[in-house]
């Protein structure tokens, strides 16, 4: 089905696409019967549409084969997400609400980085926060919008998953994020993004005497056979004898882009709580 043959009747359901409470998307753009921010699906990517006003409808960004990109709304502009001039890792851009089709102003506020994926963002009133992935381990880089200091959320482990959830509010200097790693169920936090302090708010119940503090999560490199260095995820019971007879359990999985975060399981604990190691190969397919 194409954005021509759907019919002009066709029901959308608008929800805020920022939280500014500006523009609104519609998953496909038929009418723009409000003020605000449209888009629609493609093949190869996302087709945004910008309303300036009821009756007119500017395109964010032509159809371009193999151009990817998303955007989030701040003050007079737009924040583009985005993998232009060959950013295969993705790089951050904007450009003024007013010049949004004319590509030539759209400017980089973080370039192309061989060595680091943007994988996501999130906008406040004060401050802009990145979530990247580097050397296979996701960070969340945090950035003030006036001062343009940044920092990087301290999560005092060697080996992690975690992830932006959800934030509905922007008048706010609170992050919400997911966090979880070898040794730490699910747990969320509120992160407080100018005193850099954290607050746990639930944590995934384990049933039995389960005491995170009694294992031990390592990251090492691993050199493969053709010379590229392969992020491997260790865990096991404190007392442990690392004299290379311990027994272990080897895990990964890679295919499509996509590798193996190293959450927490505790159907492992018993081989743990026996003596076994357990390891996360972080291949990339």
């Amino acid at each position: 089905m194409t954005e021509k043959s759907l019919p002009l009747q066709h029901h959308t359901i608008p929800i805020p696409i920022s939280k500014e409470k500006r523009f609104i998307p519609s998953l496909f753009l038929i009418f723009c019967s409000l003020k605000g921010y449209f888009y629609s699906w493609s093949f190869w990517d996302e087709l945004f549409k910008y309303c300036l006003e009821e009756s007119v409808r500017e395109v964010f960004s032509e159809r371009e084969r193999g151009h990817e990109y998303s955007i989030e709304h701040f003050q007079d502009k737009f924040y583009i997400k985005t993998n232009r001039d060959k950013a295969i890792n993705f790089k951050l851009m904007e450009v003024k609400e007013h010049q949004v089709a004319d590509k030539t102003k759209w400017k980089d506020v973080i370039p192309h980085r061989k060595e680091v994926f943007f994988e996501s963002m999130e906008v406040f009133i004060n401050h802009l926060v990145l979530q990247e992935r580097k050397e296979g381990l996701i960070q969340l880089r945090v950035i003030n919008q006036h001062t343009q200091q940044e920092h990087y959320v301290d999560f005092g482990d060697p080996t992690y998953d975690a992830y932006i959830g959800a934030n509905p509010e922007f008048n706010t200097n609170t992050l919400r994020f997911i966090y979880t790693s070898l040794t730490t169920p699910n747990s969320t936090f509120d992160y407080n993004l100018d005193t850099q302090t954290k607050d746990l708010k639930k944590e995934q119940a384990v049933i039995g005497d389960f005491n995170k503090n009694n294992y031990v999560s390592e990251r090492v490199f691993v050199t493969a056979r053709d010379g590229v260095n392969i992020p491997l995820s260790i865990v096991y019971k404190k007392g442990t004898q690392l004299n290379g007879e311990a027994p272990l359990l080897q895990y990964s999985y890679g295919s499509y882009g996509y590798s193996t975060d190293p959450g927490f399981s505790s159907t492992r604990l018993s081989l743990l709580d026996r003596g076994f190691m357990f390891a996360i190969a972080h291949i990339r397919g």
